[in-house]
């Protein structure tokens, strides 16, 4: 999948599947910052797959932020900040401190 998102503006489908997940991913995040979400309930839920995105889609978001698109799209520098929170929320809760779930493998 990295390989594909490096020419993500030669694959049109694939370039609009992993905008929607990222749109997607900003709208949950949005909603965590705003305490409509429990950010502790998407951390142990989803955190895997969210770091994973964000990982993968490191070059796509640089050029949404920098506005190196091919087709002179305009900077857009605040764009993917609420996922951009969520993300530094999970190294937060990692290690040291994080809230353990009983009954799972993390916790008692």
């Amino acid at each position: 999948m990295p390989a594909l998102l490096l020419r993500w503006k030669d694959e049109g489908e694939v370039g609009v599947l992993v905008q929607e997940q990222l749109n997607a991913l900003e709208t949950l995040a949005c909603g965590a910052r705003l305490q409509v979400y429990d950010v502790n309930i998407i951390f142990h839920m989803q955190r895997n797959i969210i770091k994973q995105l964000w990982v993968r889609t490191a070059t796509l978001r640089e050029a949404h932020h920098d506005g190196r698109h091919e087709d002179k799209r305009a900077a857009q520098p605040t764009a993917y900040e609420h996922a951009d929170w969520l993300v530094a929320q999970f190294a937060e809760k990692s290690g040291e401190g994080a809230i353990l779930l009983d009954g799972t493998l993390t916790g008692t």
